[in-house]
């Protein structure tokens, strides 16, 4: 566990008093306000099991196989948890038979939620737009102009160009935003217009980022309930939120001779946090957007 400090308020500048006699004023003085906040890397793992022999047998190879999805599995499962985890006992998003139990775009082979599930660790991004009160039912604003409601409502600061960053669902990008009158001509954005590139680079000045871990499978209320068929977008200052890695992934892999199997097990130690206070709206989650 590690002890992060940070200003909940900095220095105020004033206007200098004038000195006019032997005993002037003094300067007006401020004093910077500070707190300090806990913060834990968690570990997370993949493991999986192999028959010797069906290792043995297999035209491809089968080791660097797992290998490689063992990897990929960490990647894709610290980006799901960054935007959907919620480290509070029951979680904002409620599944069938447990509030993590959400196997979003099919993408994992084992059994979602339950008290290990990579969603139970930290503060991701959705739960603190929810959190801090940074939600927006845009369903009647899916146009720039609802984009930029949606920016407004970002605490300062705000940074400097490049600091905002949008998140958003490949369906989301795709039916809306790439048809944005505000970015499809060349007139309005130049020679990287979505007609001639197919790809959306920036709105606004603001980075557009794709992806798979926005659901496209949500309730009207934002949130994961088993059903649903809404999306949305976070707007978010990534200048306010770090990643803290203690043990990068690593994978080993381990003969079971008893068993006649090969354990490979990949790991690693990080967590997702923001720098800001507890109330601090330093990211917006826009929902119950459609994508037809």
């Amino acid at each position: 566990e590690e002890r992060l400090p940070f200003l909940s308020w900095g220095l105020t500048p004033y206007i200098r008093s004038v000195p006019t006699t032997d005993d002037p004023t003094i300067f007006t003085r401020s004093t910077m306000t500070a707190a300090q906040r806990s913060i834990t890397a968690h570990s997370f793992a993949v493991s999986s099991q192999l028959d010797e022999d069906g290792t043995e047998d297999s035209v491809i190879n089968a080791m660097e196989q797992v290998r490689q999805e063992a990897v990929s599995a960490m990647v894709d499962g610290f980006e799901d948890a960054i935007i959907n985890s919620d480290a509070t006992a029951t979680g904002q998003d409620l599944g069938a038979a447990d509030a993590r139990e959400w196997n979003i775009r099919s993408r994992w082979g084992g059994t979602t939620g339950g008290a290990a599930d990579h969603r139970r660790t930290f503060t991701g991004l959705r739960a603190r737009s929810t959190d801090v009160s940074s939600t927006t039912d845009q369903n009647a604003a899916q146009t720039f102009a609802g984009f930029m409601t949606a920016r407004a409502k970002l605490d300062s600061p705000h940074g400097v160009a490049g600091s905002l960053i949008c998140i958003v669902s490949p369906e989301y990008l795709t039916a809306k935003m790439m048809e944005f009158t505000q970015v499809v001509t060349v007139e309005k954005y130049g020679p990287q217009a979505t007609v001639l590139t197919g790809q959306l680079a920036s709105l606004a000045g603001v980075p557009v980022v794709m992806s798979e871990f926005v659901g496209a499978d949500l309730f009207t209320t934002g949130l994961y309930t088993g059903s649903g068929a809404t999306t949305g977008f976070l707007i978010l200052n990534r200048d306010r939120f770090r990643v803290g890695s203690l043990k990068g992934a690593t994978v080993e892999l381990d003969k079971d001779i008893t068993r006649g199997c090969i354990n490979v097990v990949s790991t690693m130690r990080k967590t997702f946090y923001t720098v800001d206070s507890s109330s601090k709206k330093n990211v917006h989650w826009s929902f119950n957007l459609s994508i037809s």
